[in-house]
């Protein structure tokens, strides 16, 4: 069996989270969350905001290079004795270009903001993050799109170097999993 290893990436609420669970209920695979790498290295007693989260991924970069998060990821797959590998939540251009290094295949996926919104708003996520407006949200965004040095995180960059680019307007986890299904399984 030939190993595989994707990177996925995509705007908030988009449906990563459900991708990423469907691929591996698929190819028993092995799972790293950059965000949950991120969110258990915060200090206590800072908030696992978007921007905090942002602010360590950039101080993490300065200190250990640019891929860091991905190389983290990376060796923990190489002594996990599995096969297939996610990496959820790739949010630099040097992370993507890691995966590739690597052989791997890079995922983008997106949807209409409103309907990310209402996931976000509605979801069972949990998040500290989650509990904004309409309009913080797209602020958000727009900060995510765009990097303001070469460590933040620059979404823009990473969606122009996915391999394969899904939209997920499907008003049903079942629907967008079959779509999952025709796209990457076939059988």
């Amino acid at each position: 069996m030939n190993r595989e290893i994707i990177g996925i990436s995509g705007t908030n609420g988009a449906g990563k989270d459900t991708f990423t669970g469907h691929w591996l209920r698929r190819t028993h695979g092995l799972q790293i969350s950059l965000g949950d790498m991120l969110r258990s290295q915060l200090s206590p007693n800072i908030e696992p905001s978007r921007a905090n989260l942002a602010h360590l991924s950039a101080e993490l970069r300065r200190r250990q290079g640019l891929a860091v998060l991905v190389n983290i990821a990376l060796e923990q797959y190489s002594t996990s004795g599995y096969i297939h590998l996610a990496i959820n939540g790739i949010r630099h251009p040097s992370e993507v270009q890691r995966i590739k290094d690597v052989g791997g295949t890079m995922i983008w996926i997106d949807a209409p903001v409103e309907t990310r919104y209402r996931r976000v708003q509605y979801g069972d996520r949990g998040r500290f993050e989650d509990d904004v407006t309409f309009e913080q949200f797209q602020e958000q965004e727009l900060r995510e799109m765009s990097a303001n040095s070469e460590t933040s995180v620059n979404l823009t960059i990473v969606k122009s170097l996915a391999d394969i680019a899904m939209i997920n307007d499907y008003d049903r986890k079942e629907d967008f999993e079959r779509y999952i299904d025709k796209l990457f399984f076939r059988n």
